[in-house]
């Protein structure tokens, strides 16, 4: 299993500080952009940095009055301006603050906010708002082709700024990172709802202006530079961290199974699915392929709807998966042998894949497939995709498959299914596998990065 690091920061960055696109720190149940800035951010303070963020607000925050900020704070997403949301989108298109926007600072500190409201932001120091960021830097870009100036009081402004996302905003006279995860849009055209004009016009710029840009496995950089034509200098492959806490991984086997019996499934009886239900993630030829495989256990379907979800869902909720379960005690009682959970808390996130017979993951197309990484270094079996990232990420410690053949990815699951050898060979192999996205790893990656910008 993954062990904690002996980190020694560097005497180039220590003190530093650096601002971060803090955007998906603020979601309730996280994504893996979330996870992602979690890690980065804990990656930042062993290096010795001073961590503050910047978030989109929906009204227009007070640059002196951080208390009036956060009074609003909670409602500014709902709209605080007059100006009916169209008109508002119209008028940032035309004109998309060409000068930049103004941040200010939201006073975040107890009796403020408490800790469940405050959620991943109590990660860094300082918080800063700007309205309708993100929206609007995208649109910046767009018009201007020109990141977007961030503009901060001289005491506020950072050492550097570092986006999480794909995000055209810099801090002008600082150092600017941008993390681009995948080009997805571009290579994979009916994956997302995206203006594909649009969104390579952000790229294009994002790649002509900021200082550096990182991206997490080698496959994407690679589409960058064969796509883009970015400059190869500029861009840095840097993985990132497979970040399982150590006191979920050591949960006892009866915590575990207490987990299981809340959702009525049974050590090793059962395979499990990680992720949005949307087209990339290719949930619809997964159910078919199930059901093609004749296996007898269930297969549970953890992620929230994406888009362009309602065929996949359809393909879950098909009659062919009730069947009737005989209990111990005689009684019969109908049950659904595809489930879906629309959401797991992270402790039984864990334990339903430490528990589960497999993970399928046959995405069409991932920057860098975070499901299938946690599961290797649970040991748990993976089958999943031979395209994009993903064998990359698997190498020789999980079944690769043809996301786009069915009958191949039946058989991958019966395999699977029939062969305790071959889960135990792949469940051996799992952790060492991923040792090469340990924290350690990741950390002199990214201190590489940021030594060449500094």
């Amino acid at each position: 299993m993954l062990k904690e690091p002996d980190f020694s920061p560097s005497a180039k960055l220590k003190g530093k500080r650096v601002l971060i696109d803090g955007q998906n720190l603020t979601l309730a149940r996280g994504t893996g952009i979330a996870t992602y800035s979690k890690q980065i951010v804990a990656v930042q303070r062993k290096m010795g940095l001073g961590v503050d963020a910047v978030i989109a607000s929906g009204f227009a925050p007070k640059l002196q009055n951080p208390h009036y900020n956060r009074v609003h704070f909670d409602v500014g997403d709902k709209g605080r301006s007059y100006v009916p949301d169209r008109q508002r989108a119209f008028w940032r298109g035309l004109f998309a603050k060409p000068f930049g926007i103004q941040l200010a600072p939201i006073d975040l500190s107890p009796p403020h906010m408490v800790e469940s409201e405050l959620g991943r932001l109590s990660l860094v120091d300082k918080t800063f708002l700007g309205r309708d960021l993100f929206d609007t830097a995208r649109q910046h870009a767009i018009r201007w082709g020109k990141m977007m100036p961030l503009k901060m009081n001289e005491a506020d402004k950072p050492d550097l700024f570092h986006a999480m996302q794909i995000a055209a905003m810099k801090v002008p006279g600082r150092p600017s990172i941008v993390t681009i995860h995948d080009i997805i849009p571009l290579v994979l055209r009916n994956s997302t709802t995206e203006h594909l004009i649009h969104f390579r016009r952000v790229i294009e710029t994002i790649l002509r202006e900021a200082d550096h840009v990182v991206t997490v496995s080698e496959h994407s950089r690679r589409d960058l530079l064969h796509f883009m034509k970015a400059d190869e200098r500029r861009v840095s492959n840097t993985y990132q961290t497979v970040e399982i806490p150590q006191a979920l991984v050591k949960r006892s086997s009866t915590e575990m199974n207490a987990d299981l019996d809340f959702y009525s499934l049974e050590p090793n009886e059962y395979f499990m699915y990680l992720g949005a239900i949307e087209p990339k993630k290719n949930v619809q030829r997964l159910v078919e392929a199930f059901a093609g495989s004749q296996t007898n256990r269930t297969l549970v379907i953890v992620g929230g709807l994406g888009w362009n979800f309602d065929e996949a869902l359809r393909a879950t909720e098909d009659e062919r998966f009730v069947r009737a379960k005989r209990f111990r005690q005689g009684f019969v009682q109908k049950e659904r042998q595809v489930r879906r959970l629309a959401y797991v808390p992270q402790a039984q996130l864990i334990s339903l894949l430490r528990g589960a017979r497999g993970l399928l993951f046959p995405s069409l197309y991932e920057g860098f497939g975070l499901p299938v990484a946690e599961a290797l270094a649970l040991g748990t079996p993976v089958m999943t995709s031979n395209t994009s990232s993903l064998p990359e990420i698997a190498g020789d410690a999980a079944l690769q498959i043809d996301p786009y053949d069915i009958v191949a990815m039946s058989n991958a699951i019966r395999n699977l299914d029939n062969d305790a050898d071959l889960r135990a060979e792949l469940s051996r192999r799992g952790p060492l596998q991923v040792e090469q996205f340990s924290a350690e790893h990741h950390h002199r990656r990214l201190n590489d990065v940021y030594r060449q910008v500094f």
